[in-house]
Order: structure tokens, then C-alpha cells, then sequence
């Protein structure tokens, strides 16, 4: 698992430029590449989905997917290819975090992680996401900022993430 920190340290500096000083230019020309149309239009053949993208919080593109009574929230992070798949819940900014390691998933969630694996996206777990990291961030505060904010959104507080 450290190695896999290092590494996503490694690739938030790169594209930052810093974590005292980070820049956010690769935001704009991450957004016009939209290096991910592949998979959002393999997803919106299947199901409904929705771009729920706040552009002065989030460095990912992120979705609400729904099928039948189901509503998945996808992130992908403009860092690099990773991801989060979560389902939401009835209890405010709480989701239930799908990674490689999840079993027991509905048919939805098989296909979506599915196609994610193929395009190699690595799904990341609360064990990294909660990982600090000293970073300058505009929301959060460099004592509480985190991989998830880095590579995600940069929320106060993050999500209370549980893995499923």
C-alpha cells in the first residue's frame, strides 16, 4: 500500500507542479482532452446518467449513474486514472465504496467496475483516500487536506466513505 501512496503523491505533485504552491491549469486542458468520453459514452448507452461536476471544487469528473431503483456516483480524477465508485445513500454524504476487492455486486455495479478495470482506472478505497497529504488546497486546510481532495474534490470535510 505504500508503494501505491508514493505513487499517487508522485503523480499529485507532477500535475500540481507543487504542494505548497499547487496550480490548477490542468483542470481547463484536462476538461477539453475529456480523456474519459470512451467510458461515459459506453455508460450512457446502458443507463442514465447525469454530470453532477462542480467546476470550482472538483479536479474529477464526476456522475450519478441510475438503473431501476439503483444510483451509483462515479468519480475520475483529472490527476489520473483513478476512481471512485460508491452507492449512495439515504444518509447525507455517505457512500458505500466499490473497489477491485468488492464482492457481492449487483449487475450494474459488475459491468460498470467492469469497464472501468478494462480502461484501467484503479478504484481507490478508504484506506487511500483518507491518507493526509501537507498540500495547499482552497477549501481545505493544509492540516486536514487528504488524497481524496487532491485527486477528487476539494471539500472541508470529506465524505464519510465506507467500504462494501
Amino acid at each position: 500500500m505504500n508503494e501505491l501512496i508514493n505513487y499517487i503523491v508522485d503523480k499529485i505533485i507532477e500535475v500540481y507542479g507543487s504542494l505548497e504552491e499547487p496550480t490548477y491549469q490542468f483542470t481547463h486542458i484536462t476538461v477539453q482532452d475529456s480523456p474519459y468520453k470512451y467510458i461515459i459514452s459506453e455508460l450512457e448507452k446502458r443507463y442514465s446518467i447525469a454530470d453532477i461536476m462542480d467546476n470550482n471544487d472538483d479536479v474529477s469528473f464526476i456522475y450519478k449513474i441510475k438503473h431501476d431503483n439503483q444510483t451509483l456516483i462515479l468519480h475520475l480524477s483529472m490527476v489520473d486514472k483513478f476512481g471512485i465508485l460508491a452507492r449512495e445513500s439515504e444518509v447525507y454524504e455517505c457512500y458505500g465504496l466499490i473497489t477491485s476487492k468488492t464482492n457481492n455486486l449487483t449487475e450494474i455495479e459488475q459491468n460498470i467496475r467492469t469497464l472501468l478495470d478494462n480502461n484501467n482506472i484503479l478504484l481507490l478505497g478508504k484506506d487511500i483516500l483518507n491518507v493526509h497529504i501537507p498540500m495547499n488546497l482552497f477549501v481545505a486546510e493544509k492540516e486536514d487536506a487528504c488524497i481524496f481532495q487532491a485527486l477528487f474534490s476539494d471539500y472541508s470535510v470529506v465524505p464519510d466513505f465506507i467500504d462494501v
